[in-house]
């Protein structure tokens, strides 16, 4: 089974989506990941242990926008172009995971276009987020188009049962949770002491 995930960070610097996408490979799913790179930091493509990377980096119009809010539009177009691309050469795959809902969106566009199921992978509420640098009106349109966008979604991967609960409101598609919790190097073993430390 074939995966595109869409990602709009450069992938480098996102261990969630990392961990994701390899325990994917390992499970024997063919990974490519579409990501913005808005920096044009890093390779157009490559493979990081067997992921296939493709990076779109911020070019023509996308240079010229003031911030991130105004480019957002051009990514999902961007990524959904590229999305086609690759399904029309041959990278025939079944799911788009979607990582938030700023790549949501693209991957709606790509299910209306050749019907593959959608993951809306929500690392946070991106309402809820924006709350603090937008203004109410940009947030209330992101809840807005997150509670439109979601009647698309075949599945919900989110971080914790509070957010499980939050979209438990919107919508009836499974939920699972995958927490961002790094495994133990070292077993855990309770102290000897019975003094608070």
């Amino acid at each position: 089974m074939k995966v595109l995930m869409l990602l709009s960070n450069p992938f480098i610097v996102d261990p969630r989506v990392y961990k994701e996408a390899k325990a994917l490979t390992k499970a024997g799913y063919e990974v490519t990941v579409i990501v913005w790179d808005r920096k044009g930091e890093h390779l157009e493509e490559e493979i990081i242990e067997g992921i296939h990377l493709i990076r779109i980096h911020n070019q023509g119009l996308m240079r010229f926008l003031p911030n991130d809010l105004f480019r957002n539009p051009l990514w999902w177009r961007k990524a959904y172009k590229k999305a086609l691309e690759l399904y029309k050469k041959g990278n025939k795959f079944d799911i788009v995971h979607c990582h938030d809902l700023d790549t949501l969106q693209a991957g709606v566009w790509i299910k209306k276009k050749i019907s593959v199921k959608v993951v809306y992978d929500a690392h946070e509420i991106f309402s809820y987020m924006l709350e603090q640098s937008m203004s109410p009106f940009i947030v209330n349109f992101s809840n807005r188009m997150e509670k439109r966008l979601i009647n698309y979604v075949d599945h919900i991967i989110t971080v914790d049962d509070g957010y499980a609960h939050y979209f438990k409101k919107l919508t009836n598609c499974p939920i699972a949770i995958v927490r961002n919790c790094k495994s133990l190097i070292v077993p855990y073993r309770p102290p000897s002491s019975k003094n608070f430390t």
